[in-house]
């Protein structure tokens, strides 16, 4: 896998857990998980939100992005296919890599 940061560059990761309202928050305890994604290296800033792809939710991530000098963010949400597209651009207006965004599926999660 090729490395998309330098390796002078210090990572900044925020994380974020969405609920999906009770999709994901009614199997998983998101404030729980997002707990212990605070506590892993280089994650700067880890939240819960109830829909991470709403606009309340994209405006959280670029302000998380400005306050905290961002570099890479993880969101677990119920699909990537769905959620990836509406996070880049939000990124994007950051001037933040589009690139560095992970949209992990936390459904997969669940059942898996």
């Amino acid at each position: 896998m090729t490395e998309i940061y330098s390796s002078e560059e210090e990572l900044r990761i925020g994380v974020y857990i969405c609920h999906c309202g009770f999709n994901i928050a009614g199997s998983v305890d998101c404030n729980d998980v997002a707990g212990f994604a605070g506590d892993l290296a280089n994650v700067v800033i880890s939240k819960d939100n109830q829909y991470i792809c709403s606009e309340q939710g994209q405006q959280l991530i670029q302000d998380d992005i400005k306050e905290h000098n961002l570099n890479r963010i993880v969101v677990a949400s119920c699909s990537p296919r769905l959620h990836e597209p509406n996070l880049q651009p939000g990124a994007l207006l950051c001037k933040f890599n589009g690139s560095s965004t992970l949209a992990a599926n936390n459904i997969s999660m669940i059942i898996g």
